[in-house]
């Protein structure tokens, strides 16, 4: 049980012959936080509901979980809802690879700003209002670029939807997935750790409805 990454030698010996052979294992140990959560809190008011709610909007993905009583429980929806007031003592997340749990954030740092859009057509050089909307750009940033054996994936996306991040070698074979399923407009964040022999050059591509973005990524091995 080690507190870092370890490679452990195993040598088994013959003790009539004298003969051994050896072999090796790495625990892999990963002690990064996820990302402090970023949050929407819908409070009760004197003209609305007596109950509120708060939703998670990053980092999300299949390997967090969720509480808002400082970790005394967790869930993987990341929307709580008909909350009394005063129910939510502490917000985090927790990566369920490591266990590896976020610092705490309150309910004064909701956020619940939408993405910009802009409505705009072009007539003789000059724009005009209308009903077509041109929204943010999707796109990806990895970090470290180059990596070691571990990069973060920040997307940024204008619509939610099913998406697709995968990871390719320069012959256009896939290496990995890093997440299939849905997302929510804004940002999202996944982590890949992937051990690798010798560097490498490798390619990702993230795709969602109609939007494809790719980018370049340089595996450096020490």
């Amino acid at each position: 049980n080690p507190t870092a990454t370890t490679t452990y030698t195993v040598t088994k010996t013959n003790t009539s012959t004298g003969c051994f052979g050896t072999a090796s294992v790495t625990v892999t140990v990963n002690t990064d936080l996820p990302q402090t959560p970023t949050i929407c809190v819908i409070q009760p008011s004197l003209c609305g509901p007596t109950t509120g709610t708060v939703t998670i909007t990053s980092p999300l993905g299949t390997d967090y979980e969720y509480s808002i009583d400082n970790g005394g429980t967790w869930q993987a929806n990341r929307v709580f809802s008909n909350l009394a007031p005063g129910s939510v003592t502490g917000i985090k997340v927790k990566r369920v690879s490591s266990g590896c749990i976020s610092a705490a954030v309150s309910c004064d740092a909701s956020n619940c700003t939408a993405p910009t859009t802009i409505a705009k057509s072009q007539t003789n050089s000059n724009f005009i209002i209308t009903s077509d909307q041109v929204t943010e750009p999707t796109t990806v940033n990895a970090y470290p670029n180059p990596f070691n054996d571990r990069v973060r994936f920040v997307v940024k996306t204008a619509q939610a939807g099913n998406a697709t991040l995968e990871v390719f070698n320069m012959l256009g074979q896939k290496v990995k997935t890093v997440y299939h399923g849905l997302v929510s407009a804004g940002i999202n964040n996944f982590d890949l750790i992937l051990p690798g022999q010798k560097s490498s050059s490798l390619t990702y591509r993230f795709s969602i409805g109609e939007k494809r973005v790719t980018g370049k990524l340089m595996q450096i091995t020490q």
